[in-house]
């Protein structure tokens, strides 16, 4: 931009001064002005006056775009134009953004609302569970299920060995206000009519577990189910079979009993912290004779051991997790940390471990972020036990 003004001044005894004034600015991300004057008098008082301003910075852009040259100031429009060259709209648009925050529009409390009831805290139920037995068999199947829920958020609360209709009425009748769901698996009409009939009454929703499944085999193979819930747990050869398995998983627990681990169904082997003991006792629970064995690098593998090759799962974990847990339970110990749990000292007795695991051709299985339930699973099937546990 570029501004020129020519001014005619008077002076007393001196004639007159002409002054001639030119400013320029530059419309970039500051301005500038320069300006020049020249005056002129008479030759009595021949004097020529010459100057120059140096350049200087524009003023903060909450205060505009202005350029001041004396008491005047010059706006040209391209200072208020939209873009980079625009400093008087960033002004426009702070307030603009004030206001907003100030003030919401329908819309931002709409989204607001919206966000609110996206992170509200989730509905809360209970799952009431009634059985006419010990109701591992309904609890087993619901905490299955619910695992596919993640964003329900449930308690459940058993029943169990509910035997009569009229002890069945009055579970129900008693359960209290809140949002309630109810599953049974009780043997007999008669105890099956009482539960929808106590429902019914108290407005809560219920669904039988077992009656399909009856229902489903009567139809189509024509016999006539007559369940006895005594029946479910009696004391067969299966039964013994469990108690006895459990029996010797706790007497071969970590190494104890070595000279007859012969009789084992499994050895289950592996570094310390590597769920060996849980696993065992599942298995040993679904009726598998189960050792298992602690393996230290400074001392090696005992030679027991080669008796029962064919019997052998070697469990292994990701050293980092394995680090965290026997960190964890240093501290619950009130033990300061050492080698025992070191990140760098992990990986190496990890690494050693299944490289040996290989040279002696065992089944190697890695237990991070898998449950217990998974392990025994894997476990059962690459020792081909499966038919053996399901026989139980």
């Amino acid at each position: 931009m570029a501004v020129s003004v020519a001014v005619a001044v008077p002076v007393a005894g001196s004639g007159s001064v002409s002054v001639a004034a030119s400013v320029s600015a530059s419309v970039s991300g500051s301005a500038s002005v320069s300006a020049s004057a020249s005056v002129s008098v008479p030759a009595s008082a021949a004097a020529a006056v010459s100057g120059s301003a140096a350049s200087c910075p524009a003023r903060r852009a909450d205060r505009g775009s202005r350029v001041v040259h004396s008491r005047e100031s010059v706006t040209h429009p391209a200072f208020s134009a939209s873009g980079s060259s625009g400093m008087a709209s960033k002004k426009t648009r702070k307030k603009a953004v004030t206001r907003t925050a100030r003030k919401p529009t329908a819309t931002s409390r709409r989204k607001k609302t919206k966000d609110k009831k996206k992170t509200a805290a989730p509905r809360r139920w209970t799952l009431h569970i009634v059985s006419d037995a010990s109701g591992h068999l309904a609890g087993h199947l619901t905490r299955t299920i619910l695992m596919g829920f993640e964003d329900l958020h449930v308690t459940r609360k058993f029943h169990v060995f509910q035997t009569t209709a009229e002890t069945i009425r009055t579970t129900i009748t008693a359960i209290g206000r809140g949002r309630h769901l109810l599953v049974h698996a009780v043997a007999g009409s008669e105890l099956k009519d009482a539960v929808v009939e106590a429902c019914a009454e108290r407005g809560i929703p219920e669904l039988d577990l077992t009656g399909p499944f009856v229902e489903f085999l009567a139809r189509h193979t024509g016999a006539t189910a007559a369940v006895n819930a005594a029946d479910l747990h009696r004391t067969s050869e299966g039964y013994f079979r469990r108690v006895a398995a459990i029996e010797f998983t706790a007497e071969h627990d970590d190494g104890r009993n070595l000279a007859t681990i012969h009789n084992a169904d499994v050895v289950v082997i592996g570094l310390s912290r590597v769920s060996k003991s849980p696993t065992s006792f599942l298995l040993g629970s679904m009726g598998l004779r189960t050792a298992n064995v602690s393996i230290v690098r400074e001392v090696g593998f005992p030679s027991e051991l080669t008796r029962v090759k064919k019997k052998i799962i070697a469990l292994t974990m990701q050293p980092r997790m394995l680090s965290e847990i026997r960190q964890r339970r240093l501290a619950e110990s009130g033990i300061a940390g050492t080698d025992y749990s070191d990140l760098r000292s992990v990986i190496r007795e990890v690494m050693w471990a299944e490289k040996t695991y290989r040279e002696r051709g065992y089944p190697v299985i890695d237990t991070t972020g898998r449950t217990i339930e998974e392990i025994t699973a894997e476990i059962c099937k690459q020792l081909g036990l499966a038919r053996a546990v399901i026989d139980t």
